[in-house]
């Protein structure tokens, strides 16, 4: 139901952009000759982001978005353990396919669209040894395995040198180009990531 109802409101935010008044009648919406205004400088209209985890969602998202969140499937509403693993190196890849498969099903090439995905853990550390303790401890707590925390696209930890060479190979392998900061994780040096992004700045 409520995947039925958010595409019935993309079909309508795309139909209030364009030039004249707009009618639809759905099953959750129903507008008659309504004038979206004001008119967007963007044309047809400003880049559209959605976002999601499920196989649905992000189909969805691939036939209409102009940017996808990739994102964990919240069954509890929190990022526990299962969103943990949901967001593990092979769902993630799935995940990008289906958004993929959408694309598709709309006639549009991978090319037209963007990848963005929370980096829910990130931190910057001195040492290469103090980034896997930081692994460890968190996968500990978390109830999953270290090698699935390094080895997520959603997750940044490490050294300056290794976080750059991380977030460049997320991009190579899995066209990600958005990547959004201290998603839900306590982080206390976000201020620590500025050499990071300096280095990656205009790539």
């Amino acid at each position: 139901m409520r995947v039925d109802r958010l595409e019935e409101a993309i079909t309508v935010v795309k139909g209030l952009f364009g030039d004249e008044p707009y009618t639809f009648s759905g099953a959750h919406y129903r507008i008659n000759k309504l004038d979206g205004l004001p008119k967007p400088v963007q044309r047809p209209h400003p880049p559209l982001f959605l976002g999601g985890g499920s196989p649905r969602v992000l189909r969805l998202a691939g036939r209409e978005a102009d940017i996808v969140g990739i994102n964990a499937r919240l069954r509890q509403g929190v990022l526990g353990e299962h969103a943990i693993r949901d967001l593990a190196r092979v769902h993630v890849v799935k995940k990008v396919r289906w958004v993929h498969e959408g694309a598709a099903e709309s006639g549009r090439s991978p090319d037209d669209l963007e990848l963005e995905i929370n980096l829910w853990l990130a931190r910057v550390t001195p040492t290469v040894t103090k980034a896997r303790d930081f692994l460890e401890r968190v996968a500990a707590q978390s109830g999953v395995e270290p090698e699935l925390l390094a080895d997520s696209p959603s997750v940044l930890v490490g050294t300056v040198d290794q976080c750059i060479d991380t977030l460049e190979r997320v991009h190579g392998e899995l066209g990600f180009t958005y990547f959004q900061l201290d998603a839900g994780h306590p982080n206390p040096g976000l201020d620590e990531f500025a050499p990071v992004i300096e280095a990656l700045a205009g790539t």
